[in-house]
């Protein structure tokens, strides 16, 4: 897909590749419903790098609702909705709505610790986030 070679070096064209694909997809499959969920999941990530907290948002949160309405059957579904939990509440996290995010991450860690160990990075990295909300909303109250 051209959209993933723009990424790096002209995110705001990769975004328009990846609506352009979202929106020829009508006919789903499976194999376009996974691209479907990918365009979604890359368009968050691109708008996430380019500062549009809001339009990431958006995409990651579709993102998430995508995979539990396609994915189900697939063999990483528990992982790939525990990185849409993951990616919602860091991007409220980035929005400084941490109250927001720790309903998120405290899913998406149930989600990991179901399928990691305890001491997995991405479980460290989670129960930082975590503790990172908690202390942003506690110092807002």
């Amino acid at each position: 897909m051209v959209a993933f070679l723009l990424e790096p070096a002209q995110p705001v064209d990769a975004i328009k590749f990846y609506k352009q694909a979202i929106e020829i997809s009508q006919d789903l499959t499976q194999r376009d419903r996974f691209t479907i969920v990918k365009c979604h999941k890359n368009l968050a990530s691109l708008y996430r790098k380019t500062g549009n907290l809001t339009e990431a948002l958006k995409y990651a949160t579709q993102t998430l609702n995508l995979q539990q309405q396609f994915l189900f059957e697939e063999e990483n579904y528990l992982l790939e909705v525990a990185d849409a939990l993951n990616n919602i509440g860091m991007i409220y996290l980035e929005m400084n709505l941490s109250t927001d995010a720790l309903p998120y991450l405290t899913k998406s860690l149930t989600m990991y610790r179901s399928t990691y160990s305890s001491d997995h990075p991405t479980v460290h990295a989670i129960l930082t986030s975590i503790i990172h909300a908690a202390n942003q909303s506690q110092s807002i109250s």
